[in-house]
């Protein structure tokens, strides 16, 4: 369950390892520390890489679970 909810906290917001370390000890009441944290999102396939200092120019779009094919259509053709 735990893992189910702190999903959830991600997919909330853009965030930081502090920021979802302060949510989860707040909303679940998670007790371990950032170190564990990492490892646990980690193990759940998420991924860190830094954009900020990156030369490329970078738009990141938020999309839900929903499906969009090549021309943007829902439908695959």
């Amino acid at each position: 369950m735990f893992r189910k909810d702190l999903q959830r906290l991600i997919w909330q917001h853009n965030f930081t390892l502090d920021r979802l370390l302060t949510d989860s000890r707040q909303q679940l009441e998670f007790k371990g520390e950032r170190t564990t944290l990492f490892k646990i999102i980690k193990s759940m396939g998420y991924k860190h890489k830094e954009f900020q200092n990156s030369s490329e120019n970078l738009t990141f779009v938020y999309l839900d679970e929903t499906w969009i094919y090549q021309n943007g259509s829902s439908i695959r053709r």
